[in-house]
């Protein structure tokens, strides 16, 4: 091909020429995006910080009635880091369970509850990602207890486990979701387990 000719194709087809040095930049732009994704975002230590959520739930008494006795309620607690993983919580949650009736033959009528605890406890934080696992476990104490229909008392003293995700949107805040399971602690025959699912809203802070 003559030199003539070589410039008058190189005119005529500009992107053929240029396609793997365009290839090769798409490739290396998508490998840093991909790249930027996987990476961990920076650590957010929990030590020397605070939050204090609010949220909304919905708890079931699981042994007022076959499938339960359900409500819905709130919550709202304050953690404080210890230490980059551990922390101090406490908190109070209230829940309302409309009447019902039983499966029994005769059914038999269920009356309303209202549920309210106190919770203090710790937290373990895996705090290393933008999405943040955590369990806690709390010792909770219950003004308004929940109780079956047979039982004679409210329990009084109680523990629950928590199990639980927050997405730190940003430095300042973030969303949350939880399960926990309540038990009693004296009053185990009557009242096994309250179980509740939530989601809330944070907000940190330095201490």
């Amino acid at each position: 091909m003559s030199h003539n000719k070589m410039i008058k194709h190189h005119r005529l087809h500009p992107l053929k020429h240029r396609r793997p040095a365009i290839l090769r930049a798409l490739v290396l732009l998508a490998a840093m995006g991909l790249a930027m994704l996987l990476r961990p975002a920076p650590a957010q230590a929990s030590e020397g910080y605070a939050q204090t959520w609010g949220g909304l739930m919905l708890a079931n008494s699981n042994d007022s009635k076959p499938g339960g006795q359900w409500g819905a309620g709130a919550q709202f607690g304050f953690a404080a880091g210890i230490t980059d993983f551990w922390s101090i919580v406490g908190g109070v949650e209230t829940s309302y369970h409309l009447a019902t009736t039983s499966d029994d033959d005769p059914p038999e009528d269920i009356p309303g509850m209202q549920v309210l605890g106190l919770f203090a406890g710790f937290r373990y934080n895996v705090d290393i990602f933008k999405y943040v696992p955590y369990v806690g476990l709390a010792i909770e104490n219950f003004p308004l207890g929940p109780r079956p229909p047979s039982a004679t008392t409210a329990s009084r003293i109680g523990a629950k486990l928590s199990v639980g995700l927050d997405w730190r949107v940003n430095r300042d805040y973030s969303f949350g979701a939880l399960v926990e399971l309540h038990s009693a602690l004296d009053a185990p025959a009557d009242f096994p387990i309250y179980s509740t699912v939530g989601v809330n809203l944070s907000y940190h802070f330095r201490l």
